[in-house]
């Protein structure tokens, strides 16, 4: 979690990698492409990215940063935003995007925006080169037109007047 000084700490000690988010790499077919990742309600319990295999790495990275983006705008949300968040994730997974609330529409479509942007924001800290970025924020802002075409346009146009959803897509 957030400790006030811009460093991230691991709400559980010992079984977290780097800063608190364990990676697990899975050789599964039906995971071919896909990453995801798991954020826990309970600070006992690791934040980790699950990762199929992929067959190009360019995207593998943009996806793993994606998915560190969403832990780490989960990090930044408070106790009831971080529940409702999580609990929109489920709903959008389990009865499909176009069939929760267009507040939920919202919060799903924000969190993928700030999740990409947070993982731009990794790629960047860790040295990746401008000409690598510009390659990871095209394939972001692709990863995110996914989600916009699932979404009602209302909340499409709303989520995209946001400055700082402006900021990924321009």
């Amino acid at each position: 979690m957030p400790n006030g000084t811009g460093r991230l700490e691991s709400p559980a000690r010992g079984i977290h990698a780097g800063e608190g988010i364990v990676f697990e790499q899975v050789d599964d077919e039906k995971m071919r492409g896909i990453s995801y990742g798991k954020l826990p309600l309970d600070p006992a319990v690791a934040y980790m990215v699950v990762c199929g295999p992929f067959d190009d790495p360019a995207w593998e990275v943009a996806n793993v940063a994606h998915e560190v983006g969403h832990i780490l705008y989960f990090w930044e949300m408070g106790r009831d935003e971080a529940r409702a968040f999580f609990c929109t994730g489920v709903d959008a997974t389990h009865l499909g995007v176009r069939r929760i609330s267009w507040q939920g529409q919202r919060v799903m479509l924000y969190g993928e925006a700030l999740a990409s942007l947070r993982g731009l924001d990794v790629l960047k800290q860790i040295g990746a080169t401008h000409r690598s970025l510009a390659t990871m924020k095209d394939m972001m802002i692709r990863l995110f037109a996914t989600y916009c075409r699932t979404c009602t346009r209302d909340v499409v146009n709303e989520v995209l007047n946001d400055p700082q959803v402006r900021s990924l897509v321009n």
